[in-house]
């Protein structure tokens, strides 16, 4: 009911006004309603000029975060082939060594310190810099290509799963390598421990040729030790070779998405 009195008095008023008045009215009213016009329409240009400005700015950090994305893929894959050669030279090595051991060609001093090489899994770290920034940062919601949004979070999900596989067959590698008994077993005659441990308490240590009897303990764990690094050194190639098979979606998809950004 107020809003029809109200329009019931405007009406009153404007009839009592004589007719040049009545024009003067009209037009400040027109010139009234168009200023309102003017000033909601510039802000709705503003708004909007404003909403650009901000899509644009996010569509230079999601552009900016793919390609980053893409250099990490990129240095991960050229580690994982590096990796992968290391680990075929440390099977060959230890295949080496194997012979080595049967043929007694090479004192015990020798083989042992080869063998200290063949036991050195190397770590594999992935770099996730670009990832971790995007998640840290809660601009996850900024990657609009939800396929690869979606494609980049399951990668690196099942990316961390194989790196605690990898990691424990590391760790099984180091603690089954050594022996109980590493006086008995020779650790001492390895360079780095000779450096260590000075002539004085090597004159003192057990010194066990057992490289020449293939029945001793050492012999025998020396053996089995090296074929159960070949097949840690083929189990963490299968590890390395499942993270390429995972990042080769994701990076076709990174390569293409950067090479229509460039």
């Amino acid at each position: 009911m107020i809003p029809f009195f109200r329009k019931l008095r405007q009406k009153f008023i404007f009839d009592s006004l004589p007719a040049t008045r009545r024009g003067k009215m009209s037009t400040y009213l027109a010139y009234a309603i168009g200023e309102i016009i003017l000033v909601v329409l510039g802000i709705l240009i503003a708004l909007q000029v404003n909403n650009w400005n901000e899509n644009q700015k996010n569509s230079v950090i999601e552009n900016t975060y793919y390609c980053r994305i893409l250099e990490d893929f990129e240095q991960d894959r050229k580690l994982i082939f590096s990796s992968i050669a290391l680990a075929d030279e440390k099977i060959e090595y230890s295949k080496q060594l194997i012979l080595d051991l049967h043929r007694s060609e090479k004192d015990k001093q020798t083989l042992l310190n080869d063998w200290i090489k063949t036991i050195r899994l190397e770590v594999f770290v992935p770099r996730t810099v670009a990832f971790d920034n995007l998640n840290s940062s809660g601009n996850l919601n900024l990657l609009k290509n939800l396929d690869l949004r979606n494609a980049l979070s399951q990668f690196y999900s099942n990316m961390e799963n194989i790196l605690r596989q990898i990691n424990q067959n590391r760790d099984e590698l180091v603690e089954r390598s050594y022996p109980e008994n590493a006086a008995g077993f020779g650790l001492q005659e390895v360079e780095y421990m000779q450096m260590s441990l000075g002539s004085k308490v090597l004159e003192v240590l057990p010194k066990i040729d057992w490289i020449k009897d293939e029945n001793h303990i050492y012999f025998k764990k020396f053996e089995s030790d090296l074929i159960f690094n070949i097949a840690m050194y083929e189990r963490h190639k299968q590890h390395l070779n499942r993270i390429l098979d995972e990042i080769e979606e994701p990076l076709n998809r990174l390569e293409d998405t950067c090479k229509k950004i460039n």
